[in-house]
């Protein structure tokens, strides 16, 4: 009888083991499934973000050629372009690249011109391209004697090659007259029709612009 009554309790227990276990599998079913339904609202939700941004991105691409279009009929933005100038830091070490907006109806070479000599009053008598404009003479009238000291000379210089080098691919050189004159040192030249050749630029690679 004890026998008996020992293996019944056994049983008894491991039935009951079994519905606990079974009872948690299906918890965790019960659990995983509803992770599953979260999962899948959230993926409803998220397409329908992605149709509602694609929309605003359709339209304003829309827009936006609609914009290019209407100031397509723009004077004003016909002639606008941008050109990159060169100019020196304020510790006079180095020049670096600038984005400056232009007219393009304006002489890119005055408008060169203008940007570098600024606070110098230096005037350009003239100008002329040569051997297939690859030499550009620029004359400058005597207030390029105002550019001195060796800082000076370098940024005044630098700002003034590159500029015209960045902006016109097939110039390979420049050279510099006073009045006229390319005899007489002008701004850094020994006066002996010295042609400043263009050359690869280096950066510091600490700038950032």
């Amino acid at each position: 009888m004890k026998k008996i009554a020992l293996a019944i309790g056994l049983s008894t227990l491991i039935m009951a083991g079994c519905a606990q276990s079974a009872s948690e599998n299906n918890d965790e079913q019960q659990s995983l499934q509803e992770t599953v339904d979260k999962q899948v609202e959230q993926i409803k939700e998220y397409e329908v973000t992605i149709e509602e941004q694609n929309k605003k991105i359709e339209e304003l691409t829309k827009e936006v050629s609609s914009l290019k279009e209407t100031s397509g009929s723009n004077d004003k933005t016909e002639v606008e372009d941008y050109i990159v100038l060169f100019k020196g830091d304020d510790t006079a070490s180095y020049v670096y690249p600038t984005i400056e907006s232009y007219n393009k109806e304006e002489d890119l070479v005055e408008t060169i011109h203008n940007y570098v000599t600024k606070g110098y009053d230096i005037g350009l008598n003239s100008y002329k391209f040569e051997d297939d404009n690859q030499l550009l003479i620029l004359d400058y009238d005597e207030n390029a004697k105002k550019v001195q000291g060796s800082a000076g000379t370098f940024i005044f210089l630098e700002s003034m090659m590159n500029s015209y080098f960045a902006n016109f691919p097939d110039l390979i050189g420049i050279k510099l007259l006073m009045n006229g004159d390319g005899t007489e040192e002008v701004i850094g030249q020994s006066g002996s029709n010295e042609i400043f050749v263009r050359e690869p630029l280096s950066y510091d690679p600490e700038i950032e612009w």
